[in-house]
């Protein structure tokens, strides 16, 4: 019973390990596809103007 375990936790371990390696690759992913909206927020905190912030954009939904 004891070996059935070790395989298993070893098998936990092995998808543990796939998990963070795939949710670090799409993180990376995530913050590259945000990078333009942390920009203009930079940006428009650093102008004191919030009106690019609250403007609608040209967008697929218009906000």
């Amino acid at each position: 019973m004891s070996q059935y375990r070790a395989v298993s936790m070893s098998r936990a371990q092995e998808a543990r390990g796939r998990v963070e390696a795939s949710e670090t690759e799409l993180g990376m992913e995530l913050c590259a596809r945000l990078q333009p909206f942390r920009d203009r927020y930079d940006q428009a905190v650093a102008e004191g103007d919030a009106a690019p912030l609250i403007g609608a954009c040209a967008g697929k939904h218009g906000r």
